[in-house]
C-alpha cells in the first residue's frame, strides 16, 4: 500500500453517480440502469449525464487478486482504479507512470474488436499472436479489459508469452473498460482502497438490474474502469481510451522530437468497434484493419480499400447489412464518422488475412508499415522506430539513398552507434548498402567507447596485445594503461574485432564481408574465438565459440579457393606476404596460429612448398649449382638465377613485379648484396648447411669420444662444447609425449605410495625414507621389482636405539594389508593402465593413419617454416647470428620501434584488390545459394497453401453462417 498513490488518487481521480431518477418508460428502472431506490431525487426530464449525475472522489482503487483462475498463479496482483469519463488523461498517465511504476513504452497498441460471440480461427489466432507479441517488448496494449471476445484473447496471448519467456516479458496489458458493465463491482469498492480486492472468476455476486454483466479479464496487468454514471451500457470507455492513447503518443521516445508510436488493431466487432476506429483516426492514430476477421473489420476494410471511389450510399448499405439491429439514427452517425475518416487515408491500412503473405511476412511488419505511412514517409521517426524494434525490412522498403539526405550527420552517427551497441547488424547492412561509409560517422573516440564494452565484458585483452610473441606485432593496440587505442583508418576491421570478442555472429559476418584482407581476418577471428573457448567455463557458451570459430575456418578456406581459381599463379605469393594490418605476419603463420590444419592441406601443396623451400631462388637452377654456391659464397651472385631477375620478362607474380620495380632503381652493389642475402636466406640452403654442419659435428664428436677423450680439455673439446651449446640455444621447446597418460600414472603411483607408506611405516620422520616409500618403490614395482623384503621381518628390528644408530632397519607394520594393497596396485597398473596405454596408442595410430596425407603436409610445412625462420649460418657459426639478433632486439627496444614490414605498397595494393575479388565472388555464390533455398521454401509454402484452400473456404462459410445467425 503506497500512501502517496492513495493521496494522488483521492485528489485527482473522481467517480460519477446518478443522483436523479429518470423513469424508464418500460420499467421501474432509471435510464441510467439502476433501481429507483439508489437515487435521492427524481424528475421526469430526459436523462442526461450532465444534469442527472454528480462527481465524487473515487471509492474503487488498489489491487485485484483474481481467484479461481489458474492463469494468474505466481503473477502479481493487477492495479485498478475507477475513474470518471471526463478524467484528465494527463492525470491518468501520471498515475500509470509514476504511481503504478510503468516505464513508458516503445510502442502503444490499442486493440478493439468483437466482444460477444467472437472466436479466433487457427490462422487468425496465429496472426493475432504475431501482431501483439513477436519482438514487441516494451509495449503497452490497451483493450476493454473484459473477459470476453478479443479482449480475452489479448490477455491469454500475453499470458502465454510471459510464461514462455520466463516472466521477463516487458508487456503491460491495460484494460480501459466501462465500470457499469462489470460483474462484482461491489467487491472493488472501499474508500481507502482494496489491497487487494478479491475477484472471483467462478461466481457472480451482483444483484444489479442490468441484463448483461461481464467479468474482468484476469490476464490484464492494469485496469482503468471508466464511469459515466450508467449501468449495463457498453462503449462508454472509447473516448477515454482514445484520449489516453493520444496523450501517450505525444510523449517522447527517449529521442528528441520522436514520439511514442501508436497503432490501433481492429478484429471483427460491431458499432462500438467502428466508433473506436474513427476516434483513433480523429486522434491521428493509424489503424490497421484485419480484413477477414469478420463483421465491422471486414466492412471497414472494404470501405478503406475503395476510399477513392466509394459513395455514402454504399457505405450505408454495407453497414446496414452487417449491423442490422441499429436504428437509422445510429447508422447515419457511423456513416458520417467513416466518411470523415476517408479524408485521412494515410491513417488507415488493411491487412488481408486470407491473402497469401510474402515469405516471412506477418502482421508486425504491417503495423510498422502503417506507422511509416502515417508519418508521410518521414525518415527520422520511421528509422528510429524500426531501429528500436529491429525491424529493418520496413526501412528496406521505405528508405533509399536519397532518404538519408534529410538527416543530419549527427543523427546518422547516433543511429550507427545505437545499431552497433545493440547488435542491430541488419541496420548496419542497410546503412552500408545505402552508400553510407561508416568511416565518416565513427570517430576514434566512438570506437574507443565501443571497445570499453569489450573491456567490461571479457577478461581476454591479451588476445589482442600479446600476439607479438607469435605474429611480430599486436593485432590491435588495446587495453594499455586503461586507454584504448584503435586504428582510425580501419573502422571496419576494428568493428569486426569488436563483434568477434563479443561473439556476435551476424555483425562479425557483415563486417567480414566488407573488410580488406578477408582471409587474414577470418584466421585471426578463428584464433581469438578458440582462445576464448578455452577460457570459457560455461559449456553452452564454449560450444558456441567453437562453432563460431569453425565457421571462420571454413570461410578462410572458401575465399582462398576463389582466389586460387581466379589467379593460380599468384596464390603462393599471396599467402606468404606479410600483412601489416594483421600483426605483420602472413596467412600461413596465421593458419598455424589458429590451428586451421585444413587451410594448409587445402592449398596447392607442391607449388607452395617449392616456393617456401627455395625462397627467392628460381626453380630453374641445377642442384649442383646450389650445392657449389652453398659452400662458395661469392659464386651465387653470378651462377644463381633468382625469381625477380630482370631477364625474367614473363613473370606474373604480383610480389615479384613489385620487387622488380624497386630493384630497377638500386645500384649494383646493393643488388649483389640482396642476391647474396636472398640465396643464404632460402630454407633449402639453410637446411643443406645445417645438415652438413650436423654431419661434421657427429664425426668430430665420435672421434673425440672414441680416440681423444682426455681429462684435460683441448681445442677440439672446447669447439665441441661450443657446438653443443649452439644446439641448446636453438632448441627452446620441449615436447612431452603421452602427457595425459603420465598424469594418470602419477595419480596411481603417488596414491598407492602414500597409502602403502602410511600402512607399513607410520610416523616415519626421515624425509628420504618417505620419498623412497612414496615414489621410488611404487614406480619400480610397475616394472617387476617388487621389494618383497620390505614386507617381511627378516633382518629388521623394533629396537629404536639400534634403528637410530643405523645398526638395524625398522620392521614394517601391517605387512599383510600392505601385500593386499600391492596386489591391487599391480592389477591396476600392469593390467588396466597397460591396456589404457595400448588403447591410446591405437587411437593415435588410427587418427594418424586416417590423416596421413594431411599430417605429412603439415609437418612438411613445419619443417620449411622452421628453416625459414632460422639464421642463415649453421652451428657453430650460428653464434654470430645469435649475437647479431640480440643486438638488433636491444636496439629496437631502446628506440621503441616495432619490426618493420617487408611488404611493398604496390604488392599490398594488388593483393587487397585480388582478395576483394575473390571475396565478392564467394559472397555472390553464397547469396545465390540462399536465394535458391528461399525460392524452394516458397514453392513448398505455395503448395501447402493450395492444399489448405478447402479448409479456408469452409472456415469462411462458417464465419458467414455465424454472422447471419
Amino acid at each position: 500500500m503506497d500512501q502517496i498513490e492513495i493521496q494522488f488518487i483521492k485528489s485527482n481521480i473522481k467517480r460519477r453517480e446518478c443522483n436523479t431518477f429518470s423513469a424508464n418508460p418500460q420499467s421501474d428502472i432509471c435510464q441510467c440502469g439502476k433501481w429507483r431506490s439508489s437515487h435521492p431525487d427524481e424528475n421526469q426530464d430526459e436523462w442526461q449525464v450532465e444534469t442527472h449525475t454528480t462527481t465524487h472522489p473515487t471509492d474503487a482503487y488498489g489491487e485485484i487478486e483474481f481467484k479461481g483462475h489458474a492463469g494468474r498463479k505466481g503473477q502479481e496482483n493487477s492495479k485498478f482504479v475507477r475513474a470518471d469519463f471526463k478524467s484528465d488523461p494527463g492525470k491518468l498517465l501520471e498515475l500509470i507512470e509514476k504511481h503504478w511504476k510503468l516505464k513508458l513504452p516503445k510502442l502503444l497498441i490499442t486493440v478493439t474488436g468483437g466482444a460477444k460471440n467472437f472466436t479466433l480461427s487457427r490462422r487468425l489466432r496465429a496472426v493475432f499472436r504475431e501482431g501483439l507479441i513477436r519482438d514487441n517488448t516494451d509495449t503497452w496494449i490497451l483493450t476493454g479489459g473484459l473477459n470476453c471476445g478479443v479482449m480475452k484473447y489479448v490477455g491469454e496471448t500475453v499470458r502465454d508469452y510471459t510464461i514462455a519467456a520466463g516472466g521477463t516479458a516487458n508487456i503491460a496489458v491495460i484494460g480501459i473498460g466501462a465500470w457499469g458493465v462489470l460483474d462484482q463491482k461491489t467487491e472493488l469498492i472501499d474508500n481507502e482502497g482494496m489491497w487487494p480486492a478479491t475477484y472471483k472468476m467462478d461466481t457472480s455476486t451482483d444483484d444489479s438490474p442490468e441484463l448483461e454483466r461481464e467479468r474482468l479479464d484476469p490476464n490484464h496487468t492494469h485496469f482503468i474502469l471508466v464511469d459515466d454514471g450508467t449501468t449495463g451500457v457498453f462503449g462508454k470507455a472509447i473516448d477515454v481510451s482514445g484520449k489516453l492513447g493520444k496523450k501517450i503518443s505525444e510523449r517522447n521516445l527517449g529521442v528528441e522530437n520522436i514520439k511514442i508510436p501508436s497503432v490501433c488493431l481492429v478484429f471483427g466487432g460491431g458499432p462500438n468497434t467502428i466508433r473506436a476506429v474513427c476516434t483513433a483516426i480523429e486522434n491521428d492514430t493509424p489503424s490497421l484493419i484485419i480484413d477477414g476477421s469478420g463483421r465491422a473489420a471486414d466492412r471497414l476494410a472494404y470501405v478503406f480499400r475503395n476510399a477513392s471511389t466509394i459513395q455514402e450510399e454504399e457505405v450505408a448499405e454495407r453497414l446496414k447489412s452487417t449491423l442490422q439491429d441499429l436504428n437509422s439514427e445510429d447508422l447515419d452517425e457511423l456513416k458520417n464518422q467513416i466518411m470523415g475518416c476517408l479524408a485521412k487515408p494515410h491513417l488507415f491500412s488493411v491487412y488481408e488475412l486470407n491473402a497469401r503473405q510474402e515469405a516471412g511476412g506477418h502482421i508486425g511488419k504491417a503495423m510498422l508499415d502503417a506507422l511509416f505511412k502515417a508519418t508521410n514517409s518521414k525518415v527520422k521517426p520511421g528509422l528510429q522506430w524500426t531501429l528500436l524494434w529491429n525491424r529493418v525490412n520496413v526501412d528496406q522498403r521505405n528508405l533509399d539513398s536519397e532518404s538519408w539526405k534529410g538527416l543530419d550527420q549527427s543523427e546518422i552517427k547516433d543511429f550507427v552507434k545505437n545499431a552497433i551497441t545493440r547488435n542491430l547488424y541488419a541496420f548496419l547492412e542497410l546503412f552500408m548498402e545505402s552508400g553510407l561509409n561508416i568511416k565518416d560517422y565513427l570517430a576514434v573516440s566512438d570506437l574507443q567507447n565501443v571497445f570499453e564494452e569489450v573491456k567490461r565484458r571479457i577478461s581476454l585483452p591479451e588476445l589482442l596485445v600479446d600476439q607479438q610473441q607469435t605474429t611480430g606485432e599486436p593485432i590491435l593496440e588495446n587495453f594499455k594503461n586503461d586507454t584504448i587505442h584503435v586504428h582510425k583508418v580501419t573502422p571496419i576491421r576494428d568493428l569486426f574485432l569488436y563483434a568477434i570478442l563479443l561473439n556476435r555472429k551476424e555483425m562479425s559476418r557483415l563486417m567480414w564481408e566488407n573488410i580488406d584482407e578477408a582471409i587474414a581476418a577470418a584466421l585471426i577471428a578463428s584464433h581469438i574465438l578458440k582462445a576464448m573457448a578455452r577460457s570459457e567455463r560455461v559449456i553452452n557458451k564454449r560450444e558456441s565459440l567453437v562453432q563460431h570459430a569453425k565457421q571462420y575456418d571454413k570461410l578462410a578456406i572458401d575465399v582462398l579457393k576463389e582466389c586460387y581459381d581466379e589467379r593460380k599463379d599468384c596464390t603462393v605469393s599471396f599467402l606468404t606476404v606479410n600483412r601489416p594490418n594483421w600483426g605483420n605476419t602472413n596467412c600461413l603463420k596465421l593458419a598455424v596460429l589458429a590451428e586451421n590444419d585444413k587451410f594448409i592441406t587445402e592449398l596447392p601443396a607442391e607449388e607452395l612448398f617449392t616456393h617456401i623451400w627455395l625462397g627467392k631462388i628460381s626453380e630453374e637452377n641445377a642442384v649442383w649449382k646450389l650445392c657449389l654456391c652453398a659452400f662458395c659464397p661469392g659464386l651465387c651472385i653470378w651462377l644463381i638465377e633468382f625469381k625477380n631477375d630482370s631477364k625474367d620478362k614473363q613473370t606474373t607474380d604480383v610480389e615479384e613485379r613489385g620487387e622488380e620495380n624497386d630493384r630497377s632503381q638500386e645500384p649494383c652493389p646493393i643488388i649483389c648484396w640482396k642476391k647474396f642475402a636472398a640465396f643464404y636466406s632460402a630454407p633449402a640452403i639453410k637446411f643443406t648447411l645445417n645438415l652438413v654442419s650436423y654431419l661434421v659435428f657427429l664425426i668430430l664428436y665420435s672421434c673425440i669420444i672414441l680416440h681423444d677423450f682426455e681429462p684435460n680439455m683441448g681445442v677440439w673439446d672446447w669447439l665441441l662444447l661450443v657446438w653443443v651449446g649452439t644446439f641448446c640455444i636453438e632448441k627452446f621447446r620441449q615436447v612431452v609425449d603421452l602427457f595425459f597418460f603420465v598424469c594418470i600414472l602419477a595419480v596411481c603411483v603417488i596414491g598407492y605410495g602414500i597409502a602403502l607408506q602410511a600402512i607399513m611405516f607410520p610416523n616415519e620422520s626421515d624425509p628420504l625414507e618417505n620419498f623412497i616409500g612414496v615414489f621410488y618403490r611404487p614406480y619400480f614395482q610397475i616394472y617387476g621389482t617388487l621389494f618383497l623384503d620390505t614386507f617381511t621381518r627378516d633382518g629388521c628390528s623394533d629396537n629404536t636405539t639400534l634403528i637410530d644408530l643405523g645398526l638395524a632397519t625398522q620392521c614394517p607394520e601391517n605387512s599383510g594389508l600392505g601385500l593386499v594393497l600391492l596386489s591391487l596396485y599391480l592389477l591396476l597398473s600392469n593390467v588396466m593402465l597397460l591396456n589404457l596405454l595400448i588403447a591410446m596408442l591405437s587411437y593415435t595410430f588410427s587418427n594418424v593413419q586416417d590423416r596421413a596425407d594431411e599430417l605429412w603436409k603439415i609437418q612438411r610445412y613445419d619443417l620449411f617454416n622452421e628453416f625459414s625462420e632460422r639464421p642463415p649460418l649453421p652451428p657453430p657459426l650460428i653464434i654470430i647470428s645469435h649475437v647479431y639478433l640480440l643486438i638488433r632486439f636491444c636496439k629496437r627496444k631502446a628506440s621503441k620501434q616495432n619490426s618493420e614490414s617487408s611488404s611493398n605498397p604496390y604488392v599490398m595494393q594488388k593483393i587487397v584488390l585480388w582478395e576483394r575479388t575473390g571475396l565478392d565472388k564467394f559472397v555472390l555464390k553464397e547469396n545465390q545459394k540462399r536465394q535458391e533455398n528461399v525460392e524452394e521454401t516458397t514453392k513448398v509454402t505455395d503448395n501447402n497453401w493450395l492444399r489448405s484452400l478447402p479448409d479456408q473456404e469452409n472456415c469462411s462459410n462458417r464465419m458467414v453462417w455465424e454472422t447471419s445467425v
